[in-house]
């Protein structure tokens, strides 16, 4: 994957993993798209508003959207690089696959391909529950 100054990054997903991943991204100086299907939400951060205590994000969040870097959306489009962050697939026995964030996530990626075209990265990002690593 190369990425440079000029590379667009969409991350879909704008929980605890994907906001700060694109804040990071953003503030590096990356132009990034955040996506995210909740509309409210796009809207909160937007006005600034992260949603959660995160010592430091909202610094982070307004230096991005005043410099033109970040901007959240509701809706996906073409970029070079598509990280898609959703919660876990596995449920807290680590056991089984809790089938409403499969959904979220096979939602994410087709809603990703029909932008997505070849030679784009594409990093999928998914916390798994520190109980799960033992099993």
């Amino acid at each position: 994957m190369s990425t440079d100054k000029n590379s667009t990054i969409c991350v879909v997903g704008l929980g605890y993993i994907g906001l700060p991943t694109a804040l990071a991204f953003a503030n590096s100086g990356m132009s990034v798209r955040g996506v995210d299907i909740n509309k409210n939400r796009v809207d909160e951060i937007n006005d600034s508003l992260i949603g959660y205590e995160e010592p430091g994000l909202d610094r982070w969040l307004e230096n991005a959207l005043n410099h033109g870097k970040f901007t959240a959306y509701s809706d996906i489009e073409h970029s070079d690089i598509f990280i898609i962050c959703v919660p876990t697939l596995i449920d807290e026995h680590s056991s089984r696959y809790n089938s409403t964030i499969s959904c979220n996530l096979i939602f994410a990626i087709n809603s990703s391909k029909s932008v997505y075209c070849s030679g784009e990265s594409a990093i999928i990002i998914f916390p798994v529950p520190s109980n799960a690593i033992n099993k």
